[in-house]
């Protein structure tokens, strides 16, 4: 009788642990998805503490003139090897369906990182204390957010790679289609916009620091 109750016992206590361990990762979040969740909100427009007006309009400029309906807003920073890892993919190749880049960059004040930068994206901002980022409560690098024509955050990853960011996004907007009116374009799939005749990047490699690919 007493093997029985002790095996008895034992039954209850895995059955516990088992219920117990599913409760747990209902609440357990990974910690990439806390960082991500940490910045600007989806579907909001993105937060002058991070862009200002006039740079909002700059990067809805910039995007009028791109094969996209959506551009790249990334957060990066000099001391942060992910953010390397980034421009040095961006040397090699374009962005994802040539997706225009606005970066927001924290570096020192003698830090040649942000030159770096410029040579990569289309326009890059200095953001040497990282007050900004802050202020929105980003605090992980380097930091997507994936932006529509309407300037709202479509979505946002922690990752240094851009590419799987987007089939990220993609992937989400399939399975769980968004209403129309917040899809900025997207309620057809429309990932690109019909080709432009003489498309030529707004801004490209002008002196105000905005860079330019090939």
């Amino acid at each position: 009788m007493n093997e029985i109750a002790q095996w008895v016992v034992l039954s209850f206590i895995a059955v516990f642990l088992v219920g117990l361990t599913r409760q747990l990762g209902l609440f357990i979040v990974p910690r990439r998805e806390q960082l991500e969740a940490m910045g600007p909100v989806v579907n909001r427009s993105i937060p002058k503490d991070l862009l200002s007006a006039t740079e909002q309009k700059r990067f809805a400029r910039v995007l009028a003139e791109s094969p996209t309906t959506w551009g790249l807003v990334v957060v990066i920073d000099s001391n942060c090897h992910g953010c390397h890892n980034m421009l040095a993919q961006l040397k090699k190749r374009s962005t994802p369906s040539h997706a225009p880049i606005v970066a927001l960059v924290q570096s020192g004040a003698d830090d040649t990182f942000i030159d770096e930068v410029r040579e990569v994206v289309d326009v890059a901002i200095s953001d040497p204390g990282g007050e900004r980022r802050t202020a929105v409560g980003i605090a992980a690098t380097p930091y997507v957010m994936i932006v529509g024509e309407s300037g709202k955050v479509l979505h946002r990853s922690v990752t240094s790679d851009l590419r799987f960011a987007v089939a990220r996004w993609r992937t989400e907007t399939r399975d769980h289609p968004r209403p129309a009116e917040t899809t900025d374009g997207w309620k057809d799939q429309a990932f690109t916009k019909e080709p432009k005749p003489n498309h030529v990047r707004a801004e490209s490699g002008s002196q105000s620091g905005n860079g330019s690919r090939t």
